[in-house]
């Protein structure tokens, strides 16, 4: 039951970060790709493969920590239901160029992003 709770906060935590990321993006730029899904969902992905590495080789995280950051917050801050829909509005509407350079950016980027995070804490070593 402590588990379900610590997920639950963490993903509280995600989803109001996710949302001032969306609302910073509207706010900061004028652009028509979804931007703000692209950014929640790349630092998700870092993020994640942080958390995964640094789970493999430290047993500083505890098992309730990793999944409050990792189900919780990550889970509450990535957005591929948003990136789904977004994508497939795109195609409704015709705009072929965003819809594909949306798929390819989030899905490419974002597992370079998971490298990034494990080849980080591949490099800090066993802490």
């Amino acid at each position: 039951m402590r588990e379900l709770v610590w997920i639950a906060l963490g993903g509280a935590a995600g989803a109001v970060s996710r949302y001032l990321v969306t609302l910073g993006c509207q706010r900061w730029t004028t652009t028509s790709f979804p931007l703000a899904t692209l950014i929640v969902n790349l630092t998700g992905c870092f993020l994640l493969g942080v958390l995964a590495q640094f789970g493999m080789q430290s047993e500083w995280l505890r098992p309730t920590l990793r999944l409050a950051i990792g189900v919780g917050l990550l889970g509450g801050l990535t957005t591929f239901s948003t990136f789904g829909h977004e994508t497939f509005r795109a195609i409704e509407k015709g705009q072929w160029t965003l819809a594909l350079g949306n798929a390819a950016a989030n899905l490419i980027i974002g597992i370079l992003a998971v490298w990034a995070g494990v080849a980080l804490v591949q490099r800090w070593g066993n802490v």
